[in-house]
Parts: C-alpha cells; sequence; structure tokens
C-alpha cells in the first residue's frame, strides 16, 4: 500500500471535504483518504496496482470545480512561480468582481425600492413601459426584461459553481449548503421568468420579480468565498514562510573531511560545522567552541543568547561571532521548526467544538429546509 498527500485547490466549505472522500473512496483500491479543508491536503493510502494518480484526479474533480495538484505538478508551478492556488485565487477574484460590477443595476433598483417604501418616490410597476405584440395579444413588462437579461448570465455563469456542487451533491447523495443556493437562486429565477414571460398566468394580480434576490445572493457568497480563499491564502504563505527559515546546507564532517551537503541528507550523529552569520542547519548540541547565538526567531528575544560546549541549539536560529561544532540530535521532522509548521498545520486543521456542531446541524439543516419549502408550497 503507499501513502501519499496531494493537494486540493477549489474547496470552499466543509461539504466540499465530504464529497472528495466520498467519490475517491469510492475507487476500487483506495484503503483510505482523508481531507483536510483548512489546510486544502488530501491524505490518501491505495493500492499502487490498481490505481493511478489519473484515477484519483478523476475521482477529485467528479465532486466539483477540484483540482488535485501532484508533486511534479507543485515542482513545476513553483519554478515558474505561478501556482495552481494563486490561479484559482486570482480565478475566484476576477469572478466576483464581474458579478459585483454586473450587480450594479440592481443596487439602483434596491435604493429605488427602499426610497418607495419611505414615500420619497413613487413606485412604478412598468417604468419602461411594456413591449406588446397585438396580433398575439401578449405583451412583456421592458422593465422585468431588462432585469432577466442581466440577471441569467449572473446566475448561470457567474454562480455556475453552486448549479454544477448541488448537482454533484445529489449524485453522492450528500446535502450540502450549494443545494440551497442553487434551489434558492434557481427559484427566484424561475418563478421571475414565468412572471416575466408569462405574465397572464397570474390572471389581474399584480406579482413582482425577485432577479435582485437571486443576484444579490450570487454576489455576497462569491464575495465570501474570496475573502475565504485570501484568509487562507495567507495562513498558507505564514506556513511557508516558516519553512523558509531552514537552512538549505550543512557543513558536515565526514571521514575527517569538511563536505557541504543538502539539509535533506543530515543523519542524527553529523558533527556539523557553524560558522559566524551562518544559520544552524539542524537541532543538535555543541561539542567544541562557544558563540552567541540569535534565537529571536523561536523566543522573540532580539538580544543573542551565549552558547557554549554542551548547550543546545535550535536549527534556523542564526550563529552570530565565533565558529562552532555541533552533534546533529534531531532532523528532519523531528527538529523545533519542524514540530512549529506541524503545529499551525494542525492547529489550522483542527475543528473547533462549535464547528462540529454546526456540522451536525447542516447535515441536517438542509434537508429540513428544502422539506419545509416543499410544505410552504403545497399550502400555499
Amino acid at each position: 500500500m503507499k501513502k501519499e498527500q496531494y493537494q486540493i485547490v477549489g474547496m470552499h466549505c466543509a461539504s466540499c471535504k465530504k464529497l472528495i472522500e466520498t467519490f475517491v473512496g469510492e475507487i476500487d483500491g483506495v484503503e483510505s483518504v482523508h481531507v483536510n479543508y483548512a489546510s486544502e491536503k488530501m491524505s490518501i493510502e491505495y493500492d499502487e496496482g490498481k490505481v493511478t494518480i489519473a484515477m484519483i484526479k478523476k475521482a477529485v474533480s467528479k465532486g466539483g470545480d477540484y483540482t488535485l495538484v501532484s508533486d511534479q505538478e507543485e515542482e513545476k508551478q513553483d519554478d515558474s512561480k505561478d501556482t495552481v492556488k494563486k490561479k484559482e485565487y486570482r480565478k475566484a477574484k476576477k469572478r466576483m468582481l464581474i458579478v459585483g460590477l454586473a450587480s450594479l443595476p440592481f443596487i439602483f433598483l434596491m435604493i429605488y425600492m427602499v426610497a418607495s417604501i419611505f414615500g420619497v418616490v413613487k413606485m412604478v410597476h412598468a417604468p419602461f413601459g411594456f413591449i406588446e405584440l397585438e396580433s398575439f395579444n401578449y405583451k412583456i413588462n421592458a422593465f422585468f426584461l431588462a432585469q432577466w437579461i442581466l440577471a441569467t448570465p449572473i446566475l448561470f455563469v457567474g454562480g455556475k459553481q453552486f448549479f454544477v456542487s448541488a448537482y454533484n451533491a445529489l449524485k453522492a447523495r450528500s446535502a450540502n449548503m450549494d443545494k440551497l443556493i442553487a434551489l434558492g437562486t434557481g427559484v427566484a429565477w424561475l418563478f421571475s421568468s414565468v412572471v416575466t414571460f408569462f405574465p397572464k398566468v397570474f390572471n389581474e394580480i399584480e406579482v413582482d420579480v425577485f432577479f435582485e434576490a437571486a443576484v444579490f445572493i450570487v454576489f455576497f457568497i462569491l464575495l465570501g468565498r474570496w475573502w475565504e480563499a485570501r484568509a487562507k491564502g495567507q495562513a498558507n504563505d505564514a506556513i511557508a514562510s516558516l519553512l523558509k527559515l531552514q537552512a538549505k546546507e550543512a557543513q558536515v564532517i565526514r571521514d575527517g573531511e569538511e563536505i557541504t551537503i543538502p539539509i535533506e541528507d543530515v543523519v542524527v550523529g553529523d558533527s556539523i560545522i557553524v560558522r559566524p552569520g551562518e544559520k544552524i542547519p539542524v537541532d543538535g548540541v555543541i561539542v567544541d567552541g562557544a558563540s552567541t547565538i540569535d534565537e529571536s526567531m523561536i523566543t522573540g528575544e532580539s538580544i543573542p543568547v551565549e552558547k557554549k560546549k554542551k548547550d543546545v541549539v535550535i536549527g534556523a536560529t542564526i550563529n552570530k561571532t565565533s565558529t562552532f561544532t555541533f552533534k546533529a540530535e534531531k532532523v528532519g521532522k523531528e527538529t523545533m521548526l519542524a514540530q512549529i509548521v506541524k503545529m499551525v498545520e494542525e492547529a489550522q486543521g483542527s475543528t473547533a467544538p462549535i464547528q462540529k456542531l454546526a456540522d451536525k446541524v447542516s447535515s441536517v439543516f438542509v434537508p429540513v429546509v428544502v422539506f419545509v419549502s416543499v410544505l410552504a408550497l403545497i399550502f400555499w
């Protein structure tokens, strides 16, 4: 069995995590799969003989607008300094801005409606008049038609992801918030379209349209998800900045000679030389020499600390004054810096008690809302 961890781009709620786990878990040969929504990473254990990376990618994309990034792709993206996550962030920002600009006419409409409530202006049902086809005895409210023309692309192009996610959740027999968004905005658009194109259905009753409600729901949710993506990106950047504090190479004494090796090749027991101005590669104990070390990245203390033989030194801190030799005791994931990064990631991905309660509520919230809506329709 092979254990791997992959980056997932495009998740926007806890339901996304469940959808991905459901579809990937259905692959024959997958032993276990766990998705961390906060860090956007998927841990998977699978049989290499039965499962390929292409199969996993396909299963991930079945859940919605999600992308799995393999290690090779991450390296290529890092080399070009344009990661998939940054592309997704820019895409979300662009979509939100376009929908926001397209929603401006509806903002003026809302201001007009509020002003009419307070008697500042008089509410006119058809301010642009009607488009009439006398031979067919058919007429359309031009004001409603203008709203339909503006709202339709906003809903089905700008808000496409909600309908795709809702459909995938339906296939997976799962309830997510996108179902409510798609249902609410879709019904508002459908009802308003009937009012616009088939006004005789309501006889002589004067009925209004609700295009602005569908438009604003789409815009505000896109805005919220963009803010969320921005916050998550900043948190991930903080973790990446921590990792950058680590030294890249180490001067190790092996077979009586000093050689320079990548930090990944350092093993416990290696004797490492650190000169003034250099970063300490890993955690260890001084065996020869003494110096002062800047440990501000760990302790926050700006004044360098004096270190002598048998004192502990911490990886990624900076040697200030003298050359010394120390013995490596903790390397790789065992160093203090690696442990700090691990704790930050765990805190980022942990679930607070109130969030667990919210998850339980949301699992029944969607079916209950749909049930109440159906009852309201029947009794209405």
